[in-house]
């Protein structure tokens, strides 16, 4: 019996788990805000369809723990990643709004 193993020399980018998993959509990472941020919230601002996840991380101290290399500096922070990469960065709430309303 032969087993063979192998290992990949492409190196995940340290944010690939936020990444969207739909083309042309986004996903959304809210870390440190106070409340959660779901679908039902975005809809009020009619860009609901523009985002398929949404993950919130309340802990800042946490979040940067585990995820040290998106370098997030203060909470509240809105990051938005598209199937490749972190595509929009804020630390506002109604930034964060204009952007995905203007995409």
């Amino acid at each position: 019996m032969l087993i063979i193993t192998g290992c990949s020399t492409l190196q995940q980018e340290p944010y690939s788990r936020f990444l969207s998993k739909e083309e042309g959509s986004y996903s959304l990472v809210i870390v440190g805000h106070e409340q959660s941020i779901d679908f039902q919230a975005l809809e009020n601002y009619d860009i609901n369809k523009r985002v398929t996840t949404i993950i919130n991380e309340h802990s800042l101290e946490l979040f940067n723990r585990d995820d040290s290399a998106l370098n997030v500096q203060k909470a509240p922070a809105f990051l938005v990643f598209d199937t490749e990469k972190e595509v929009f960065r804020s630390y506002d709430f109604e930034e964060l709004i204009r952007f995905l309303q203007e995409e």
